[in-house]
């Protein structure tokens, strides 16, 4: 994500209402490929270019998939929504802080870390095995919401990041982040392992890893 590769729009672009307490929990799955948490029927919703795209479920990738000006970001969430058969994902950059209770480290820390990650990762252990399902506790997405509401987003016309890669996703990606602690990472890092696509050079141009294969 340099200049030129995204047009950078406010928030006002695009607008995402999310229920502010998922209060049953949500079902969390282990797919072998990446962690998910289904919220298709739970009410989200984003607002783009005159469409309503209904939120279908969000992942985790290890690291960031997108890279932040030249500095790849511990982890990165997808937000995948829905209009008919066109998709449009929001990657949100996740960030890591101390969650030592120390005063030295209070006052170095820019952030505490997310309630929303934290309290869905609570429940990691329960799919440490590819293909297993458990429930989260309920959580609150209002730190979600007030954060997509007051960030700017760098906007592109990508691909999938995962099979099939198809392309014509409408990607956003707010220039702010969420924040995880370190020890809660440590615990995912574990169970998700390295499940992020490499990165790829500028829009339309071939494939590094095709042009990797050719030499």
């Amino acid at each position: 994500m340099v200049a030129g590769s995204f047009t950078l729009v406010p928030a006002s672009n695009l607008s995402v209402t999310l229920p502010d307490t998922v209060a049953d929990g949500a079902a969390f799955e282990n797919l072998g490929s990446t962690i998910e948490v289904v919220m298709e029927g739970l009410g989200g919703t984003l607002e783009l270019d005159g469409q309503t795209y209904e939120l279908l479920q969000f992942h985790f990738h290890h690291p960031s998939e997108h890279i932040d000006n030249g500095v790849s970001m511990p982890m990165e969430m997808h937000m995948v929504f829905s209009f008919e058969t066109q998709l449009a994902v929001i990657g949100v950059y996740i960030d890591l802080v101390d969650s030592a209770s120390s005063n030295a480290t209070r006052l170095l820390r820019r952030s505490t870390p997310s309630t929303m990650l934290e309290t869905i990762f609570s429940s990691i252990d329960g799919i440490a095995t590819p293909g297993s399902t458990t429930t989260t506790a309920a959580f609150s997405m209002t730190e979600l919401s007030d954060l997509l509401a007051t960030s700017e987003f760098q906007r592109y016309s990508g691909s999938l990041t995962t099979p099939p890669c198809s392309e014509g996703v409408a990607w956003s990606v707010p220039t702010k982040k969420l924040t995880l602690s370190r020890e809660t990472f440590s615990r995912v890092a574990d169970v998700v392992g390295f499940n992020a696509r490499f990165p790829q050079n500028v829009p339309g141009m071939a494939n590094l890893l095709m042009l990797a294969g050719l030499s």
